[in-house]
């Protein structure tokens, strides 16, 4: 007993755990798992006060590397493991943020914390904005709220950044009244934060519905026959045909125009579009697909949009490329067009983890996106869910995708998803009828 009470009580061991638990708030995707992260890290700090300087690296590198390790495993699905490895290896980087406070002279908890904090936010923007390391996918702790509908409002003014900062601080304030000793206080901290969350969304979830022109949309979703590396074959456009007709089939006022369909990032040769225009003009329907576009190099990925009278409206190209991704970049991704009232643009899968598409969308009030994450594993659409709903709120704009086997879902410019996801790798269709 005396050995397992040594080992609960090890702060590295207690750091360790912390990491642990923190993956709930990442893995389950409802309200009461998110708002554990702002719980499971308060023992990271506690116990960080409890160990010696020279030790907490070490402990940083058992904290970062419990949750972000299991978090980002995915990489092994498409780089080589040497790869791979160095990809994650900034867990070790982040893992300074334990330290740091070792080279300020004066010592004090406040002041221990409060650049822990700091040099967290430091090194996730390094992350975000660096080269190079900026396009390895990993993930942060603002990801452990993408239903938080409540906390999730700050990233209109801060960005994932005025997340971390709540989280961390609601952790720090909760480390400090165990560290003075506070239990009855912390508790009723822990019960207070909790409500506010839970009230929070249950006020947002229901008062902050969008007005304006109904919209009815339906996003498909289909792997291609033969894989993500494969080219699109006559059998997948079938296929994708034959979804779209039965969703059409469900919509009950038959007379609705401007109906608009999105299919998934499976870049559809040249040479079909005039089919694709048929289709568009037989069912009056508004289709947007990825095209695939012949270059002397690798081909351009772009997203088309065609109207229900057959005429190509509007075409933006993806300009950053997935990792493995074998196409040209262009620089023509700012295209937008007005429909009754709402103003569209579209962009492509990858695009979506990048800060530079708030200056492609600035303005608009619909974003497409068809999605690819088939080669990435089942927990990689999850995460590019939470970039999603990043961007709706960061932007104000409502955003619908359609992906070949997820995230496939519709997402509102407050960040309340109304439809969807679709289950990961299901083949399906939503139908999504509402006001932007």
């Amino acid at each position: 007993m005396k050995k397992i009470k040594s080992i609960l009580n090890n702060p590295l061991f207690i750091l360790f755990l912390s990491g642990l638990f923190l993956i709930i708030s990442f893995l389950f995707t409802n309200i009461l798992a998110e708002i554990l992260a702002f719980f499971v890290i308060a023992p990271a700090f506690y116990a960080l006060t409890k160990l010696e300087y020279k030790k907490r690296y070490l402990g940083g590198l058992l904290f970062f590397g419990a949750w972000m390790l299991p978090t980002s495993y995915w990489y092994f699905n498409f780089m080589p493991i040497w790869l791979a490895v160095l990809a994650l290896s900034f867990f070790t980087l982040i893992a300074h943020v334990f330290h740091i406070s070792n080279l300020i002279k004066k010592k004090s908890i406040f002041l221990d914390f409060a650049i822990i904090i700091v040099s967290w936010l430091f090194l996730t923007f390094l992350r975000i904005n660096l080269p190079i390391i900026k396009d390895w996918w990993i993930p942060d702790i603002a990801y452990t709220q993408w239903q938080n509908i409540f906390v999730l409002q700050i990233a209109n003014f801060l960005g994932i950044y005025g997340i971390i900062f709540l989280i961390l601080i609601t952790n720090a304030t909760l480390a400090f009244l165990w560290i003075k000793k506070k239990k009855i206080v912390s508790i009723i901290f822990i019960i207070f934060v909790s409500f506010i969350f839970l009230f929070g969304n249950f006020v947002i979830n229901n008062f902050a519905k969008t007005k304006g022109q109904s919209i009815t949309f339906i996003a498909i979703q289909a792997s291609p026959e033969n894989g993500y590396q494969a080219s699109t074959n006559i059998n997948d456009i079938q296929k994708l045909k034959k979804i779209t007709q039965s969703a059409l089939e469900k919509i009950q006022n038959k007379s609705l125009k401007n109906i608009f369909v999105l299919w998934p990032e499976n870049m559809i040769a040249e040479n079909n579009t005039a089919d694709l225009i048929n289709f568009s003009k037989e069912n009056n329907i508004f289709l947007v697909y990825s095209r695939e576009e012949k270059t002397d190099g690798d081909p351009l990925n772009s997203v088309m949009m065609i109207n229900d009278n057959g005429k190509e409206i509007l075409k933006n190209y993806k300009i950053h490329k997935a990792p493995g991704e074998k196409i040209s970049i262009s620089k023509d991704g700012n295209k937008s067009i007005e429909i009754n009232g709402i103003k569209i643009t579209s962009a492509i899968c990858y695009d979506l983890h990048y800060s530079d598409l708030q200056s492609r969308i600035k303005g608009n009030n619909l974003l497409f996106v068809p999605i690819d994450d088939d080669r990435f594993g089942k927990f990689m659409p999850y995460l590019h869910a939470r970039d999603i709903i990043f961007r709706a709120i960061e932007n104000r704009i409502n955003i619908l995708t359609a992906s070949t086997n997820g995230p496939t879902f519709f997402v509102n410019k407050y960040g309340i998803i109304e439809k969807g996801p679709l289950k990961i790798y299901d083949e399906g269709y939503l139908i999504v009828e509402t006001k932007i």
